[in-house]
């Protein structure tokens, strides 16, 4: 088992399981261990994993070293070996692969907000300029007759 001695790190998972999982056919873009945590009187470590579509793996790995749960952007999958880490692995990549049109799709969706500069209308955007013009034009002319006086 891989995922036996799996130590917390906020940089990256162990090498090997970054392994598996490109053998597999994904690329892992960023991944991090959090430490132990308890639920439902299971003690599992969580191993975050960013896929190169964005998309969130969440490993919930045992003491044991067993994949105990295995959250797909927030969603619990099922696997059937959870006891075999390369059976595992090939189980969640083929989950993600599946899912890849669903999330895209939901991206597309997915309406972002505007920057804050650009929250006014063009109206608005129109009026200044136009008095940021008149004000350049008064400029001009006070200029002007310092010239003709001078």
């Amino acid at each position: 088992m891989i995922l036996k001695d799996l130590q917390v790190s906020d940089k990256t998972a162990p090498k090997e399981l970054l392994k598996i999982f490109k053998r597999a056919g994904a690329e892992v873009v960023q991944s991090s261990v959090e430490k132990a945590k308890r639920q439902n009187s299971i003690s599992f470590k969580t191993v975050h994993l960013t896929m190169s579509d964005s998309q969130l793996i969440d490993l919930r790995v045992k003491e044991t070293g067993d994949i105990y749960q295995v959250l797909l952007n927030g969603k619990i999958i099922a696997i059937k070996n959870q006891d075999d880490d390369k059976v595992a692995v090939s189980e969640i990549v083929k989950a993600w692969v599946a899912n890849v049109d669903k999330f895209q799709a939901a991206l597309a969706k997915k309406k972002t907000p505007l920057p804050k500069g650009v929250k006014s209308t063009r109206k608005k955007i129109i009026e200044t300029l136009k008095t940021e013009i008149a004000e350049l034009d008064a400029l001009i002319a006070e200029r002007e007759m310092q010239i003709q006086a001078a």
